[in-house]
């Protein structure tokens, strides 16, 4: 009797833990198309109140550059490089209401900033609007 009921908890658990991974995972198959070039990636957009996504293609090597070129972030060069206010046309305002962009690649917080991020083709880069 306790390998039957094991055996249902391991497999409850592991559906659950399919599904959740399932949901994480994002169809990008009905994202913008935006830019031209030979190199491609994913570009999930988080306000809080909207998701946006993209299929970016760019002749750029960075991501800062290739989003800036088209238009879709925007900040402020500092000595550490540039400070993204400004993604997909929301803007966080620190200083007023202590949001920032957050960058992630392929769903780990990023450990450079998008300017200086190399792109890898066919990668997914995100910005999170957070507090």
């Amino acid at each position: 009797m306790k390998k039957i009921f094991l055996f249902i908890a391991v497999l409850i658990l592991a559906v659950g833990c399919s599904s959740k991974k399932s949901e994480e995972q994002t169809d990008f198959s009905t994202a913008e198309n935006i830019g031209e070039g030979s190199l491609s990636f994913f570009l999930e957009v988080d306000s809080g109140d909207d998701e946006a996504f993209f299929n970016v293609k760019t002749d750029d090597t960075t991501v800062g550059t290739a989003l800036l070129n088209l238009g879709i972030i925007s900040g402020e060069e500092s000595s550490y490089g540039l400070y993204i206010t400004t993604v997909n046309g929301k803007t966080a305002d620190y200083d007023k209401d202590k949001t920032y962009w957050s960058f992630y690649v392929d769903g780990e917080y990023a450990q450079t900033g998008a300017d200086s991020t190399e792109i890898k083709d066919g990668s997914t880069y995100s910005f999170k609007l957070e507090k």
